[in-house]
């Protein structure tokens, strides 16, 4: 009875009546998969339809187990099924279009909606979305695949939450209630989120938000039927924050087994135009316009007339006209508006009724943004089109994809010229680092985890910056742009330890040198065009630095060559518009790379997409900088560098002591250690790359806390790692590549040899049986 108790406590005796059904619509959804096991039983038996006849005392323990076990599987989902969301970090900046996935219990999201994190204000609030999209997609204007939850808005300050809370008690609906920002004790404004116990279809979104509006008595705003939102929530700092959990039964349960209340639809019926009389101003809705709108591009007009041509005869629909002009007054206010208006005049003159002597002009004036945009009027075109049965080699896309490139051959004009001509536009290169960077040049910079490249990147940058000569070669003062994707905070120190240094005035850096506070996707097209858009305006730039370049990528996989040349081909989309400056990506090297073969991941698809491959290579605290084969220009000699620790004055940590970083400085030893010293041999080579392989496995190195660093640093005299690898580790790694082909001894006295070499030269260091490679500090 204990099974039959809890299934009443929770969904209660008119959705126990559906249990059998709502188990089979839930297994078709992907969520439960019934078990028949009993019944086929019953009908091998017997011969007959499943329990048309009692079941004998034998079968009976067998169908009454099998019940029991399906009854608590359906149990258990729609107690606690998977609420599918999609979270975005902020409304604005980078990062903002795509999201990240999750699949949380319903108790989670309510827990998360409780206690959310303050934020300053509500451009900084994080948004959510409830909903699976598909191909895996998590941008945000992405049309969903189907609703994991209903959620609905109300704004008109008049329904308290409590009563909020009453009315879906008394409905029986398992829901959660929080304030949103615009939220006052005497002006309510709320949020309701229903819970589903299965994902609903798109097309049944609606009638679902009609239940739930009716159990609120109608007071749901129209947008909360809306199936693309994105919401903001979180805490805005002096606003109010209530969230209220309401128990119940999932709605869609209580859509199978019916209820005491009407439905209510959408204010103003079924049509999805904004009411003309209050201009939707909805914070959320005006994010997703901004994507949609950012997305804009010449050739986006130019199908937008192939577009309204296919769909001219609608013109005479007052419905129609009043869309389309709607449509396209969402160009308002970019740099597409006189050429919006344009296709609204011209298109509008495919009617009869319309009249070239009315005020239009005026009207597009007066008329404001709606939450339709000018992609509706694809939809309608291939709406039409299909309705008309028009082929897809006569449509309205493939005569504007022709006509494109007609247009786009046209204004290359003759592809085949005369030698004069060719050579005639010949201009001589222009050097930001003279013979090393040059304008207009797109360079990766290949170095292993802990080589120095970042630090001998920020001393680039700043004596670019300032016009300083490095390395025996003359530098073209100008604005340098640093990209920080990977530890920005950790840039910040370095920037700051480098400048004292170097001892650089901050007037002297003033307007020269600028970076980003976070990474965003230089591949995702609306991510970059909207980071060209602020970064130009502190422009143009003689350098950009990408630190690193698979920070700035939205690949899952830095080895996918094609992933790699579309983020090459993105970070020369960013050069031109900077000012096509000089431009060195930070990457990281493929497996088991040594000083002679550095070269980016992504294969031949990255690599034979960049003009030239820079390279550093570091031992024993100097880092070697040069070239590979292929680079334009005529090259230079290596350059070397010191890794010199540097403590910042009047800096110190919360135990007290100071903060040590390093900086990258031009070595001054001619006599030092020459730049292709003899490479190590034997059981010392393997042993060296054995220790490299192993801090590079994040499953055998260890990372390294506070008092071993300081312990380290202070008894070696030298910067401390962030990771380490036990004695252990590292000689089971050199066993495993073959250190020696003796015996256990034999390998044991090999390994023996090799590391007290790598300790005795400085190649390697060791602190309390953990070592690792001086430029891993």
């Amino acid at each position: 009875m204990s099974k039959t108790q809890t299934w009443m406590d929770v969904f209660g005796p008119k959705e126990n009546a559906q249990l059998a059904g709502r188990a089979q619509s839930v297994g078709k959804k992907g969520h439960v998969q019934t078990n028949d096991a009993a019944t086929a039983t019953a009908t091998q038996v017997h011969g007959h339809e499943p329990l048309i006849e009692p079941a004998r005392p034998e079968e009976f323990e067998i169908i009454t187990e099998a019940a029991v076990k399906q009854a608590e599987q359906v149990l258990r989902t729609l107690r606690e099924p998977l609420v599918t969301i999609t979270t975005f970090a902020r409304a604005k900046g980078a990062g903002a279009t795509t999201g990240r996935r999750h699949d949380v219990t319903w108790d989670r999201l309510c827990k998360v909606l409780s206690a959310p994190k303050e934020h300053p204000n509500k451009d900084s609030l994080p948004l959510i979305k409830f909903s699976r999209m598909p191909g895996d997609s998590r941008a945000a204007g992405t049309m969903p695949e189907n609703m994991t939850a209903v959620v609905g808005d109300y704004d008109d300050g008049e329904v308290s939450v409590d009563e909020a809370v009453a009315r879906l008690s008394a409905a029986g609906i398992s829901a959660v209630v929080y304030t949103t920002r615009r939220h006052r004790p005497e002006a309510p404004r709320w949020r309701v989120i229903a819970q589903l116990a299965s994902p609903v279809a798109v097309a049944e979104y609606a009638e679902h938000v009609d239940l739930l509006n009716g159990a609120l008595g109608g007071i749901l705003a129209p947008e909360s039927w809306e199936t693309t939102r994105c919401y903001f929530y979180g805490k805005v700092n002096g606003v109010e924050y209530r969230c209220e959990q309401v128990p119940g039964a999932p709605l869609d349960i209580k859509a199978v087994a019916g209820v005491d209340w009407e439905p209510i639809g959408k204010p103003g019926g079924a049509s999805t135009k904004p009411s003309k009389a209050e201009p939707v101003a909805d914070d959320d809705r005006a994010f997703e316009r901004a994507i949609t709108l950012g997305k804009v591009t010449d050739r986006t007009m130019h199908d937008l007339e192939f577009a309204l041509e296919a769909i001219k005869d609608l013109a005479d629909d007052r419905e129609k006209w009043v869309d389309v002009f709607l449509a396209l007054v969402s160009l308002k206010g970019t740099e597409h508006e006189d050429h919006a208006r344009q296709l609204y005049e011209k298109w509008s003159r495919n009617s009869t009724k319309w009249c070239a002597a009315e005020d239009d002009e005026h009207k597009w004036d007066r008329e404001s943004a709606r939450d339709i945009t000018y992609a509706s009027i694809f939809k309608w075109a291939d709406e039409h089109e299909e309705k008309l049965g028009v082929a897809k080699t006569e449509s309205w896309r493939a005569k504007a994809k022709a006509a494109w490139e007609g247009k786009t051959i046209a204004a290359l004009g003759s592809n085949v010229v005369p030698y004069t001509e060719f050579a005639g536009t010949m201009e001589p290169p222009s050097y930001v680092w003279h013979r090393v960077l040059q304008k207009g040049c797109l360079y990766a910079l290949t170095a292993k985890w802990g080589h120095g490249k970042t630090a001998v990147m920020i001393t680039v940058a700043l004596h670019v910056a300032t016009g300083r000569a490095l390395g025996g070669h003359q530098v073209k003062r100008g604005r340098v742009l640093y990209l920080c994707g990977e530890n920005p905070a950790d840039v910040r120190l370095r920037v700051a330890a480098a400048v004292l240094k170097f001892g650089i005035g901050h007037a002297e850096l003033a307007g020269q040198i600028f970076f980003t506070r976070r990474p965003f996707a230089l591949d995702n097209e609306v991510e970059l065009k909207r980071f060209v858009q602020e970064a130009s305006a502190f422009g143009p730039f003689g350098l950009v630095l990408i630190d690193t370049g698979p920070a700035h990528s939205s690949a899952e996989e830095e080895n996918d060559n094609r992933e790699m040349h579309k983020l090459a081909m993105a970070m020369r989309d960013l050069m031109g518009p900077l000012g096509n400056p000089a431009a060195v990506a930070l990457m990281h090297p493929t497996k088991e790379a040594t000083r002679d073969n550095l070269q980016p991941r992504g294969g031949g698809a990255f690599s034979g997409s960049i003009d030239g491959e820079l390279c550093a290579w570091q031992e024993q605290g100097q880092v070697d900088f040069f070239h590979r084969t292929k680079f334009r220009g005529p090259g230079f000699d290596p350059i070397r560098f010191v890794l010199e620790r540097f403590e910042l004055p009047g800096m110190e940590d919360n135990f007290g002591e100071p903060v040590v970083t390093v900086v990258a400085v031009e070595s001054s030893n001619a006599e030092g250690m020459p730049i292709c010293r003899k490479p190590l041999t034997g059981a010392a080579a393997i042993a060296h790359r054995a220790l490299e392989t192993a801090l590079d496995d994040i499953a055998v190195r260890r990372e390294v806390d506070g008092t071993f660093a300081r312990e380290a640093s202070r008894a070696l005299n030298c910067p401390a790692p962030e990771a380490a690898v036990h004695i252990d580790d590292w000689r089971r790694v050199a066993y495993d590549m073959g250190i020696s082909e003796g015996d256990g001894e034999a390998k044991k006295k090999a390994f023996r040899r090799a590391r007290g070499k790598l300790v005795d030269d400085g190649i390697v260091r060791v602190w309390k049986d953990l070592y690792w490679l001086p430029e891993a500090a």
